[in-house]
């Protein structure tokens, strides 16, 4: 059987369920540990809130989050930049203009950061849920 390089598991909805870890989770987080397999945790949500979620699991090597923006490895006690997918500042631009007129809230992640332009009955589910706080700028 062949080796496997990296299992990827998407963490909310099949990992966690809102701010708890579904049955059997964790078992299988440390069974993929135990086989020497290294494991990646995915989500659209920021980074910073997977760092937190896998600070106890020394199992989860890797992060990727804000829905592909940023990964990340685990290194020592820290956590390094392997990649970020930055959009062109002009299809920044054309999607919050799109998000504006037609009434849709619009988050911006990098891979240190969440940013809202204002604290929003959504947003505030969001840091319920992940723990993560945001930060209020101007996207």
């Amino acid at each position: 059987m062949p080796g496997f390089a990296v299992a990827l598991l998407d963490v909310d909805g099949t990992l966690r369920s809102h701010d708890d870890w579904k049955p059997g989770a964790l078992d299988l987080i440390g069974s993929l540990g135990r086989a020497g397999i290294p494991i990646g945790m995915c989500s659209g949500r920021a980074v910073d809130s997977l760092r937190m979620i896998a600070a106890d699991l020394p199992e989860i090597r890797y992060v990727v989050g804000g829905s592909g923006s940023a990964a990340l490895r685990r290194e020592g006690d820290g956590w390094v930049p392997l990649a970020t997918r930055p959009l062109p500042d002009a299809s920044i631009r054309r999607t919050l203009e799109t998000a504006d007129k037609h009434g849709f809230e619009a988050w911006g992640f990098t891979p240190d950061a969440w940013i809202v332009e204002r604290v929003t009955p959504k947003v505030e589910t969001d840091i319920a849920i992940t723990g993560a706080q945001p930060t209020i700028a101007p996207l």
